[in-house]
């Protein structure tokens, strides 16, 4: 589909977002916590989308790779168990959501906001996440630390060509070498 440059794949974040900035690419797969600074640089040259289906491949455009923007717990030994009770009370207000939510944060609670006063990239990414069906947290994240590393490289292999059966027989080695019971 042409949506990323040549050479995406040695690319980190910041020349990777500055080249979709400059328009030398169609696309940039980001997370919530870039909306609002890609809108302050971008204005209305920015929108959201799922990513495209690609025709013949597996999945559904309804199932999403993420992890929720808010997320809190309180340890089980904490001596001051009633004051993150009454932080995490606090912050699940609906009047601090809207707050965080016009300040183009993603909330975790069923409010309204205001429109006018919400970032629209944000709200369009709400709207988008009303049709998710599925969620699945990033697999570097969910395999820790050194599994999920070799994970990356393993995804950056394929997409520079490598084959996907040899890839992943290699990342299923590394996991069975290196994996902490």
């Amino acid at each position: 589909m042409k949506a990323f440059p040549e050479g995406f794949n040695a690319l980190d974040n910041d020349p990777a977002q500055a080249d979709f900035i400059a328009g030398k690419s169609a696309m940039l797969v980001m997370g919530s916590w870039a909306i609002q600074q890609l809108y302050t640089d971008m204005q209305d040259k920015l929108g959201v989308c799922k990513f495209p289906e690609i025709t013949g491949g597996k999945g559904n455009a309804d199932t999403w790779l993420g992890q929720p923007d808010q997320s809190f717990a309180i340890a089980a030994k904490s001596n001051v168990k009633d004051a993150a009770a009454e932080f995490i009370k606090t912050i699940s207000d609906p009047e601090i959501q809207t707050k965080l939510s016009e300040a183009g944060n993603l909330v975790a609670t069923n409010i309204e906001p205001d429109p006018d006063k919400v970032n629209p990239v944000a709200m369009k990414v709400g709207e988008l996440l009303k049709d998710m069906k599925e969620l699945f947290v990033f697999y570097d994240v969910g395999l820790g630390a050194t599994i999920g590393n070799e994970y990356n490289n393993t995804i950056q292999a394929i997409t520079a060509g490598q084959s996907v059966e040899e890839s992943f027989k290699a990342l299923q080695q590394f996991t069975e070498q290196n994996r902490e019971d």
